[in-house]
Formats: C-alpha cells, sequence, structure tokens
C-alpha cells in the first residue's frame, strides 16, 4: 500500500511529506499525485516518479 507521513504544512501552496510505496504499487515511472486537505484538493500530474 501507500503511506504518507511527516506531513507539514509549509504555507498555503506548499506541504511536505514522505510516501512509502510498497508492493506492486511501486512500478517504474510517472504518477499522478492527489494532494486532500480538508475539503480542498488538487490533482498534480506526473508530479511523481517511481525509480529502482
Amino acid at each position: 500500500g501507500i503511506t504518507v507521513y511527516n506531513v507539514v504544512v509549509v504555507d498555503a501552496t506548499t506541504i511536505q511529506c514522505a510516501i512509502d510505496i510498497g508492493g506492486l504499487l511501486a512500478t517504474v515511472g510517472a504518477r499522478n499525485v492527489t494532494v486532500k486537505l480538508g475539503a480542498n484538493s488538487h490533482t498534480l500530474l506526473n508530479s511523481f516518479t517511481v525509480t529502482l
């Protein structure tokens, strides 16, 4: 599965976090990331890349 931890809201447009991806989900390539905070969400296209 995917675990997100150490989430820090830096300001109105920036967060920092650590992401742990395990199992078959860790295939190589670009991924979209959807960030949700309360009622707000935003999808960042191809913003995360898994490499081995």
